[in-house]
């Protein structure tokens, strides 16, 4: 999926296209019910799996070589830590009382 869109619209305007599905994620996220937050939570899904295909590859094109591998590392580090963090959350929160 995210090949054809790069290759058709470019990778920056991808990644602000993408904003969209993160916001209105967000947002129906917030629903109070399950089923629709379970919606929310696939679009945003979705939104946020396509940024770690296309932030790398924008990253790679405009970095400057001397930084290249630098920069790259540390959005992966980025993207890691920010997914090993809501899974901690996740934990923390999944045995407090309702």
């Amino acid at each position: 999926m995210a090949a054809p869109i790069s290759g058709r619209v470019g990778r920056w305007h991808a990644i602000l296209f993408l904003n969209v599905f993160v916001v209105v994620g967000n947002c129906i996220s917030f629903i109070d019910n399950f089923y629709v937050c379970v919606i929310g939570r696939f679009i945003y899904g979705v939104g946020g799996s396509a940024f770690t295909v296309f932030c790398p590859k924008f990253i790679a094109e405009t970095s400057p070589v001397a930084i290249k591998g630098t920069v790259g590392a540390m959005n992966s580090l980025g993207f890691t830590t920010g997914r090993l963090c809501v899974f901690i959350f996740g934990f923390i929160h999944a045995f407090e009382k309702p």
